[in-house]
């Protein structure tokens, strides 16, 4: 959808690692050039990835990726 709107591939960056080493939390942003368009969170970068791109579609696209 991205490349085909603007040419733009999405790129994910981690915004926060949080510890202990046995429970750690990401969370992720998802960008599209220098804009953030979502961010998400799990339990690994993935995770973290895909929740950041839902939020994308439905907040910035208006797009329910359940539906």
């Amino acid at each position: 959808m991205s490349n085909r709107q603007n040419g733009c591939t999405p790129t994910y960056r981690v915004l926060e690692e949080q510890c202990p080493d046995h429970d750690k939390q990401y969370r992720v942003g998802v960008f599209i050039g220098r804009d953030k368009v979502g961010e998400g969170k799990g339990s690994n970068k993935k995770e973290a990835e895909g929740d950041a791109a839902t939020a994308a579609l439905r907040e910035r696209y208006g797009i329910d990726p359940d539906r």
